[in-house]
């Protein structure tokens, strides 16, 4: 009788210890869901390799940089990604390794890979069409010619995701497009430039904790 009953006890001590486990699994699972709902994936379009450091091309590269400051970067196939926090919310930083073209790619293994979907999804993009130092935000839209917006709405199957269009300027009649915009910004564009990457990383940081809505509102025009 008494094996019977010490039998008993340590059944119902494993029953115990995995309804235990089972209820910690359950709750670590809705914290990472509810971690998923509140991420936002920054996207920052340029060319790997020192070949495209610092081209107009590169804008958005150059953006992401300054949002992720000191941080970290980790690779993967198609994409490096930095990690930082806007108001308690996690912050995917994100700069495709697949060239250009092939952008999104890139945009559709980030979004997989930390559970987000276009709605979560902010893209940095080079624009020959605004003067140079000038940002445009929409919160969609056509890829307007460039070749990277067209390949993340091609494999998303939407463009219904908010990009911020940087602008690079236009092209010199005595240059071709590809040679302009994968060439450096002149000199005295510094400063002009600088400033617009630093109102893009605002206006990135104020679309992470206010929305789109608001977002155009402060910075467009700028």
């Amino acid at each position: 009788t008494s094996r019977r009953k010490r039998a008993s006890l340590r059944m119902s001590k494993r029953v115990q210890q995995n309804l235990s486990s089972s209820s910690e699994g359950k709750r670590t699972t809705k914290k990472k869901r509810a971690r998923s709902r509140l991420a936002r994936v920054v996207v920052g379009l340029g060319n790997p390799g020192p070949r495209y450091d610092g081209s107009r091309h590169n804008a958005g590269f150059e953006v992401v940089k300054r949002l992720a400051n000191s941080r970290s970067w980790v690779s993967t196939s198609t994409f490096d990604v930095a990690h930082v926090t806007v108001r308690s919310r996690p912050v995917h930083l994100t700069r495709p390794t697949t060239y250009m073209n092939d952008s999104g790619v890139a945009v559709r293994d980030v979004l997989k890979r930390f559970g987000c979907s276009v709605s979560d999804l902010i893209v940095l993009v080079d624009d020959i069409n605004l003067d140079v130092g000038r940002i445009r935000i929409r919160g969609s839209g056509s890829d307007g010619g460039h070749n990277g917006l067209a390949s993340i709405s091609s494999l998303m199957r939407s463009d219904d995701y908010v990009r911020v269009r940087l602008g690079v300027g236009t092209v010199p009649d005595d240059s071709s497009q590809i040679d302009f915009v994968l060439g450096q910004f002149e000199r005295n564009e510094f400063s002009q430039v600088s400033t617009m990457f630093q109102n893009a990383a605002d206006a990135v940081r104020s679309w992470c904790s206010d929305g789109v809505g608001i977002t155009m509102n402060l910075f467009n025009g700028r």
